[in-house]
């Protein structure tokens, strides 16, 4: 599962989306928001298995690769804060 941290390009109002189920859209629609941080993780998967994963920030190139629920991108207020998330990779190791 997963959820997405958006804000608006006004840069009012971010804030994290609910957990959702794999298949099902992370995010709002029409209504003039950016993703700018991503969590992922894995639900009744074996012990052994992990997600590993990665964003493409606007301006900032490919992000370092984090694992397991933790934040890629960025929720600050800062202006790099603010950049959108462009791409997404994961990998299930």
């Amino acid at each position: 599962e997963y959820r997405g941290h958006t804000r608006t390009f006004a840069g009012a109002s971010p804030s994290w989306t609910s957990w959702t189920p794999v298949g099902q859209e992370c995010g709002t629609t029409y209504q003039n928001r950016k993703l700018t941080a991503v969590e992922i993780r894995l639900v009744n998967a074996p012990v052994k298995c992990h997600v590993r994963y990665r964003v493409h920030r606007k301006t900032e190139g490919w992000n370092g690769w984090v694992y397991d629920g933790a934040t890629a991108g960025s929720t600050s207020g800062t202006i790099a804060g603010k950049r959108r998330i462009e791409a997404i990779e994961i990998v299930i190791e």
